[in-house]
């Protein structure tokens, strides 16, 4: 006889389904996706029953059996493994196997409940005792000994079945799936373009901004040009060497603020022309000895470039030792 092992515990489903006119059991109130559970079936003519149970449980009490080196001849999940014991049983009556109560009509199982505190029932057969706690495990004995091997086959109609709405609910999945995708990658394209348009649109009025800015300039800058070549200040060269010299006869103590050659006649105003004062020139700047002024246009007079130097003003307030100073320089452009 083979070793007979019962496990107590949740996680065994236990439902009853009925029978179609050609004897199939409808699997509508099963589980859809088959593959991760497994069903021992207990067929009878009218109402059939089965027990369901998780895959991952089964392979984790198998796994430790084989870790034990034993082989696993036989495995009833629920109370229906007592149906090969029904023929020896009351016809009718209540008939306890672990924890669920089987109701009994003409050896027929026709209601299955979980008793909600554990009872014992004691059977008898043939001078042989049986608790109803063990009475799972000797009807498996009894089918070993009858020549019944393996687990409880699951019947073929529930796996087809089981095996169109699991392949329904993947295509459905697999068509939601295709769907979000596309919808996802249409909104990172729609996104991306339009931050392109919104980038490349952005470019094209800060260019056209410059573009404007850069023909504005352009004027401003003939216009400047036509006012230079008017005032005759094209021989820039010239007025260097000018400048040049005037600052290096300059003494210490004075401060030149302003140095300018040909200077207009008045303030430039829009609509009306600009006169320059040719073969003239203006300095401006501080001192704290008025007398190096006088020196420095002494030496200026030597040049002989320079016609004639003249004082414009000079105002020193009484409580301030800087002064300011304005001279007019003509010159001689030959």
């Amino acid at each position: 006889m083979p070793d007979c092992y019962k496990y107590r515990g949740w996680g065994v489903l236990v439902k009853r389904i009925d029978s179609d006119s050609k004897g199939h059991v409808d699997s509508n109130l099963l589980p859809e996706n088959n593959s991760d559970f497994q069903l021992f079936v207990h067929e009878q003519p009218e109402n059939s029953y089965v027990s369901i149970v998780r895959v991952e449980m089964l392979d984790r009490i198998l796994d430790g059996f084989h870790g034990l080196g034993l082989n696993v001849a036989g495995v009833s999940a629920g109370p229906f493994s007592i149906g090969i014991l029904s023929s020896l049983l009351e016809p009718e009556g209540r008939c306890l196997v672990g924890n669920w109560a089987l109701e009994f009509n003409n050896h027929e199982i026709i209601e299955v409940k979980t008793l909600p505190e554990e009872e014992i029932s004691n059977y008898d057969f043939e001078g042989e005792c049986i608790s109803s706690l063990l009475i799972g495990a000797y009807s498996l004995a009894v089918k070993y000994a009858s020549g019944i091997l393996g687990s409880e086959a699951v019947n073929e109609n529930l796996n087809t079945g089981f095996a169109y709405r699991r392949l329904s609910f993947i295509t459905v999945a697999f068509v939601f799936v295709l769907l979000f995708l596309s919808l996802f990658v249409n909104f990172l394209l729609f996104d991306k373009y339009s931050k392109d348009y919104e980038l490349v649109t952005s470019d094209y009025l800060r260019s056209e901004t410059l573009i404007t800015e850069l023909r504005s300039s352009e004027e401003e800058l003939l216009k400047r040009k036509q006012i230079i070549t008017r005032a005759g200040l094209e021989g820039n060269s010239q007025f260097a060497w000018y400048a040049d010299r005037i600052a290096s006869l300059m003494p210490s103590k004075i401060v030149l603020s302003r140095l300018a050659f040909q200077p207009a006649e008045r303030r430039m105003q829009p609509g009306r022309e600009v006169i320059f004062t040719r073969s003239s020139s203006i300095l401006e700047g501080e001192t704290t000895d008025i007398l190096k002024v006088h020196e420095w246009i002494g030496y200026l007079k030597k040049e002989p470039w320079i016609v004639d130097v003249e004082i414009v003003s000079y105002n020193r307030a009484e409580d301030v030792k800087t002064g300011t100073f304005s001279l007019e320089i003509v010159f001689d452009e030959r």
